[in-house]
């Protein structure tokens, strides 16, 4: 859950319950609405953004009331009919993000509307937790180096903040990821995105694409955690379509949490 962030789902123009583990139920064809409503009397600074397939990033309108002491931010989530006749809803425009600086460290989190064999989830899930460095009186991430749009917007919204982050010059990257202590069939999870229902662990057989309908429930819910070691039954070529184009060579099948 995210600390002073209330999460509202609605689906044309009525509110749904959300379970603990997110689910929603079965929806129709239209239009579902999630609602982020930041209390920012018990939370750090945060604001919404939208981003696009190309990476680029806007941020979103605070629909607060002027009375309110906080921000409200809105993601309308088309549902729509598949190929397989099964209702889905389509990255990106299934998730809003909400932005939050926390002391020298920026979050990301992703709400996201997502479908598994016709049943919906809202998912709550922070993407990326980073340090941020001074470089030049400019803000700069190294985690972010392939995401220029979002080191200038970060630049735009914390330029009178810049005194509190360290220098470039006390950056240490973090150590490599292998799988040199694994053993055959298993894989350690580099990372997992519940908007796009796919991650990809690294293991003996190199670095894996795994989709969310290879995992195991846990106990509705498809997912894994980054960091976690998994089992997987098998490898594959993954199937490209245009919704579902990967760079990854090979798919992990059959995987499941290691007991």
């Amino acid at each position: 859950m995210i600390s002073g962030v209330s999460i509202l789902f609605g689906f044309n123009g009525r509110t749904k319950p959300i379970a603990v583990d997110g689910h929603v139920g079965q929806l129709k064809e239209g239009v579902a609405e999630i609602w982020a409503k930041v209390d920012l009397r018990y939370t750090s600074i945060t604001w919404g953004v939208n981003v696009d397939g190309q990476k680029n990033v806007v941020l979103k309108k605070n629909r607060a009331e002027a009375d309110e002491d906080g921000a409200v931010y809105v993601c309308r989530i088309p549902i729509k009919v598949g190929l397989t006749g099964t209702l889905h809803t389509e990255y990106p425009r299934n998730h809003l993000r909400l932005i939050r600086l926390d002391g020298r460290k920026v979050q990301i989190w992703e709400i996201a509307l997502v479908s598994q064999n016709g049943e919906f989830f809202v998912t709550e899930q922070m993407t990326y937790m980073v340090n941020c460095y001074r470089d030049n009186g400019k803000l700069t991430c190294p985690q972010f180096q392939k995401w220029p749009q979002m080191i200038e917007l970060l630049n735009k919204l914390l330029a009178d903040k810049m005194d509190r982050f360290s220098p470039i010059s006390e950056y240490q990257p973090e150590d490599e990821v292998t799988a040199d202590v694994l053993e055959k069939g298993q894989g350690w999870v580099l990372w997992w995105n519940c908007a796009q229902g796919l991650g990809a662990i690294i293991t003996p057989d190199g670095a894996l694409r795994v989709h969310w309908s290879e995992v195991a429930k846990r106990p509705r819910l498809a997912y894994l955690v980054a960091g976690e070691i998994v089992r997987y039954d098998g490898i594959r070529l993954p199937v490209q379509t245009k919704a579902r184009f990967t760079s990854f060579g090979k798919e992990a099948v059959g995987v499941s949490p290691s007991r």
